[in-house]
């Protein structure tokens, strides 16, 4: 247990009225039965945000497929749940290593509770249990927190290709016929493009590209939340 862990442990427990060990029993693995309780904290965390079908998301990226087990932590107090940490299994290249880690997502916590310092703990707690934890992205609620638990790698590279221009240029050119004409051989320009840069990528054999419209055809179609454990890479870069 790092130093940071237990003096945050002495404040989290003193703040919560809780012995330092009833504190660590409250953090536990969700299971089926917490996922209506989780939906609706989420509702209240991020609003319109959270669609009508979240029970059916989570229960699809949590519970989906145990070959490839993604888990549910949530944090137990006076009988209630009040805040939860989503985890997605990874491995992190580094060299000729290869270190299995996991990836924190999706860390909220009840408004009445926020600001106590719940996030943070939840996340060392997880550090505390594993060799490796890691965490992409983050808002403007966590990204102070995240610079002090985690230590920075290289900035991740994004590519971005608009497959359906009709919305934009809906926008840009306002001529409904001219925009119903040249809208397909835009769009299939682009898919076009996007499938040979994706064949020049070097990736694992096992990773397909697929196109979905919503969440209900990603939980009809995927057999499972990730499709496979994702790999990251981690190289070297010089420090300035």
């Amino acid at each position: 247990m790092s130093s940071q862990f237990k003096r945050l442990t002495k404040v989290l427990a003193k703040s919560f009225k809780l012995d330092e060990a009833k504190l660590m029993a409250s953090f536990r693995l969700a299971n089926t039965d917490d996922i209506a309780t989780v939906s609706k904290l989420r509702l209240r965390v991020f609003g319109d945000f959270i669609k009508s079908n979240d029970r059916d998301y989570l229960l699809w990226r949590y519970f989906g497929r145990e070959e490839y087990p993604s888990t549910l932590w949530v944090f137990d107090y006076d009988g209630q749940v009040i805040a939860a940490l989503g985890t997605e299994p990874v491995e992190v290249w580094f060299e000729d290593h290869i270190e299995p880690a996991l990836k924190n997502m999706d860390a909220i916590v009840e408004p009445e509770f926020d600001g106590r310092g719940l996030g943070a703990w939840m996340t060392l707690a997880l550090q505390d249990k594993h060799n490796c934890v890691l965490v992409i992205g983050g808002n403007e609620k966590s990204t102070s927190m995240l610079n002090k638990l985690f230590t920075s790698l290289p900035v991740r590279k994004n590519y971005k290709i608009i497959l359906n221009v009709g919305g934009f240029l809906d926008q840009k050119i306002h001529n409904s016929l001219f925009i119903h004409l040249i809208t397909p051989l835009v769009n299939f320009t682009a898919s076009l493009y996007l499938n040979i840069l994706w064949l020049l990528k070097s990736v694992p054999d096992n990773l397909t590209l697929s196109y979905f419209e919503d969440i209900d055809g990603l939980i009809k179609h995927v057999e499972s939340p990730i499709g496979c454990i994702a790999k990251i890479k981690v190289v070297r870069t010089q420090a300035y």
